[in-house]
């Protein structure tokens, strides 16, 4: 019996002694405990999970050489080898933290993107053909986004305290040369470019990526639509005129021709306008947009656009605003852009572009004749490597060349003045993004500029961080040095200067949950080396010019709390002084507000197929030079105020009718005012207004699509 019970005794704790058992404890970086991990032999059934301690312990048959795997979600896997003999294994591993790049912390400060659902857009698309004060315009629509200035008189780009010509605009990552249409002075002007050609944007209001430059306060980065889903034709019927484009889809290649004829002779005529028109502006514009699929991942794309413009009016002399001229503008403008984007392997990326630009302007200020030709050449590489999974590096060269002529005559001095340049500009530039961790990322990096005609060069450091301090939430800061060639009105007269240059700082709060987006945004920018000169003083060109701005931008969307309503809060204070240009002393320029208000609100009305919205807009007065003012007394314009609204009807799918009304009220804003160079007979400066072309601004327009589904219309690809 006692050799049974043996027997037994022994089948029973056979397995037990060709056994061999494994435990330890799994940690984080910092030596936290991580209950839930996964342990196990490496193709085999054995192994355990943590618990509340990081603990874990099992045993295994398998005998040898084994690879013995440690993994939890949100962290590197380990694998470690392992031999299985008849003694008890015992390990400590620790884990390290995997970087999610979709779910983690992304850079923010000083930047608003627009077309990818994963960042928390602040501006998509479409928002640029919906909002009320746009009238399809990029710049209107972008105008309301904190720390832009509204400037009525102009219709451009002004960022927290910056000029507008200090706001540069690409496309598809190439510089676009005069975007903005010409206009005669003190009238508002629209940017050249469709809006329905873009799938996204990214607008950058300070410490923007060291890939562009030439910019002391902002870039706008346009990218163009990269594939079109489907062929279909678009008629759009509109009460300054009309235009009609056509794509053509097919697997590999998409083309798109599109042309457009506008003249508001018709419409001047049914609506008073507060200006002497004897020449209703008249353009005409033509594109052509070519898509080309190359290989598995390349892909070409080609964009080209014509546009002619002719207008004439009657504008206060400025040798006497008694008396008023005739103002007559030509223009001719074309701009090409082609970019290549293909893979390189795995992990590496190419994208190369070639952007060229032609302006014609000629300007008749009676008795004169101003002909000016500017010509504009980039050409740009730049490669993408993902170096791991913690570092992505983009890299790359670019050169500019910039031509520039004037040709002034005056036909009552017989006099004819002729001023040339050529510039050619090359620039490089590094940047690295490392994820130090899920909540920690910086971008840092750098530019480097050489200016031939300058025959100077500057180096330009940049810096963003960006920290994740909640699930919705995170802080961003950054930094950076820009410069910008001065203007070429400057350099027409000489070439004896440096670059401008601001500084940037940056701190920002943003928080993005559930289509809602709170942020909050301040900064300083200091401005070093702006030109100074003395008009009365030939040759007094120098870079001794300075100043700063800083502020606070707050910024709220909602497209949450009512179904079908979506609307945006933007408020920016700026306080920004200068002392450049014929400036004497520090002061606050023209062109600046202290406060700027934007409310834009949208509803869809589904029984009505409708969509209605407003956009209000309210800006403090700017300061002006009065030459009647006592010495060191501001003055500032009236409080700006304007209240559009618009209606887009869905008759069916492929049938809009959309109208808007700018300036409801009927308010009268001035932006400025003109003095006379002399004063009369009592020493008074007489002035007049600098106002708006028109008490409102009234458009309709039917959008028309035809194509095979019968189901499309102009806003699919927006």
């Amino acid at each position: 019996m006692k050799n049974w019970i043996l027997v037994v005794g022994l089948l029973f704790t056979l397995p037990a002694f060709g056994q061999v058992k494994i435990s330890g404890t799994v940690t984080d970086s910092r030596g936290g405990a991580l209950p839930g991990a996964s342990i196990f032999l490496k193709d085999t059934y054995c192994g355990a999970s943590t618990n509340e301690q990081g603990e874990f312990s099992f045993t295994t048959t398998e005998k040898g050489s084994q690879i013995l795997v440690i993994s939890m979600l949100g962290y590197k896997e380990v694998q470690r080898p392992v031999t299985l003999n008849q003694n008890a294994i015992v390990v400590t591993v620790k884990l390290e933290e995997a970087i999610n790049k979709l779910a983690g912390v992304t850079i923010t400060a000083g930047s608003f993107e627009a077309g990818d659902e994963k960042k928390g857009v602040m501006l998509k698309p479409l928002d640029i053909v919906t909002t009320a004060s746009a009238v399809g315009d990029l710049a209107g629509a972008i105008n309301t986004l904190p720390g832009t200035q509204k400037n009525g008189e102009s219709g451009r780009l002004f960022v927290r305290g910056g000029a507008g010509n200090e706001a540069r605009l690409f496309i598809d990552g190439l510089y676009a040369q005069n975007p903005f249409q010409s206009s005669a002075p003190n009238l508002p002007t629209r940017t050249r470019f469709s809006p329905f050609i873009f799938k996204g944007t990214n607008f950058s209001t300070g410490g923007y990526s060291a890939e562009y430059g030439q910019a002391l306060s902002s870039t706008l980065v346009l990218n163009t639509i990269d594939y079109p889903a489907r062929t279909q034709t678009d008629f759009s019927l509109l009460s300054v005129g009309g235009s009609l484009s056509h794509t053509q889809h097919s697997p590999k290649t998409s083309v798109t021709a599109e042309a457009s004829y506008f003249n508001l002779a018709l419409y001047f005529g049914l609506i008073s306008q507060n200006v002497r028109w004897t020449k209703a502006p008249v353009s005409a514009d033509g594109s052509l947009h070519i898509r080309q699929k190359v290989g598995k991942q390349g892909l070409l794309k080609v964009y080209a656009l014509g546009n002619t413009a002719k207008s004439a009016l009657f504008q206060p002399d400025p040798a006497n605003i008694e008396r008023e001229r005739s103002v007559a503008l030509n223009n001719r403008y074309m701009h090409l852009n082609s970019t290549y984007r293909d893979a390189l392997g795995e992990k590496w990326w190419l994208k190369a572009g070639l952007a060229y630009s032609i302006l014609d302007d000629q300007i008749q200020p009676e008795p004169a004749q101003i002909n000016r030709k500017e010509r504009s050449l980039h050409g740009k590489v730049t490669l993408v490597h993902d170096l791991n999974q913690n570092v992505s590096l983009n890299m790359g060269a670019e050169l500019i060349y910039s031509g520039y002529r004037q040709t002034h005559q005056d036909s009552a001095l017989h006099q004819t003045q002729t001023s040339f340049f050529a510039e050619n500009l090359a620039g490089a530039f590094v940047e690295a993004d490392v994820y130090l961790t899920s909540k920690l990322v910086a971008r840092i990096g750098g530019r480097a500029e050489y200016s031939g005609l300058l025959q100077r060069g500057n180096w330009s450091p940049r810096i963003n961080l960006a920290y994740k301090t909640g699930l919705y939430s995170q802080v961003s800061a950054a930094y950076g040095s820009f410069y910008q060639t001065p203007e070429n009105d400057l350099l027409r007269y000489t070439n004896n200067l440096t670059f401008e240059r601001a500084d940037h700082y940056i701190l920002n709060f943003q928080r993005v949950r559930q289509k809602q987006v709170f942020r909050v945004e301040t900064y300083y920018k200091q401005y070093r080396q702006l030109v100074t000169f003395d008009r009365a003083e030939a040759g007094s060109y120098t870079n001794n010019g300075y100043g700063y701005a800083r502020g606070v931008d707050v910024f709220w969307r909602d497209n949450k709390s009512w179904p079908g309503t979506d609307y945006w809060v933007s408020y920016s204070f700026t306080d920004t002084k200068r002392n450049y240009r014929d400036f004497s002393y520090l002061q606050a320029p023209s062109f600046a507000s202290a406060h700027n208000l934007s409310v834009v609100f949208k509803r869809f009305i589904a029984p009505l197929k409708s969509q209605v919205g407003f956009t209000n807009s309210i800006t403090s007065g700017r300061p002006y030079a009065d030459p009647n003012a006592t010495e060191g007394e501001v003055r500032r314009t009236p409080v700006y105020h304007d209240l559009s609204f618009n209606w887009s009807y869905l008759h069916r799918s492929s049938i809009i009718l959309y109208a808007s009304v700018s300036n409801v009220t009927g308010r009268r804003n001035t932006f400025g005012y003109l003095y006379n160079p002399t004063p009369d007979e009592n020493g008074i400066y007489r002035r007049k207004e600098i106002g708006q072309g028109a008490t409102r601004f009234v458009f309709v327009g039917l959008l028309i699509t035809l194509s095979k589904d019968k189901s499309a219309n102009q806003l699919n690809n927006l």
